[in-house]
């Protein structure tokens, strides 16, 4: 059995304490925000300004555009998966409004 000094185990627990924080915090930023509610779908406001199109998502407040409406789906969705962190492009639902 090897046997470590205790103060190489006492800095371990405080680092292990210290991560455990950082992500408890983090958990309640992204809760804060909408991104660990669940919801059952993004509610996505799109609207026409100039050669760009407007791309509000809520419940997290974010906005993003799109050269074309062909884009407005794909750019919403890498903005939640960018914002949330989410693993995929297809995690969760999105409600579209066009308004010209």
């Amino acid at each position: 059995m090897m046997t470590r000094p205790i103060g190489e185990m006492v800095t371990d627990i405080h680092n292990r304490a210290a991560a455990l924080r950082r992500r408890k915090l983090r958990l309640r930023a992204l809760a804060s925000v909408g991104c660990l509610a669940v919801v059952s779908a993004y509610r996505v406001d799109v609207e026409r300004e100039g050669a760009w199109w407007i791309v509000q998502i809520d419940p997290l407040g974010i906005t993003t555009q799109a050269r074309r409406l062909a884009d407005v789906e794909r750019n919403a969705r890498e903005a939640v998966t960018a914002w949330c962190e989410l693993p995929s492009l297809d995690d969760f639902d999105m409600v579209m409004t066009v308004h010209d």
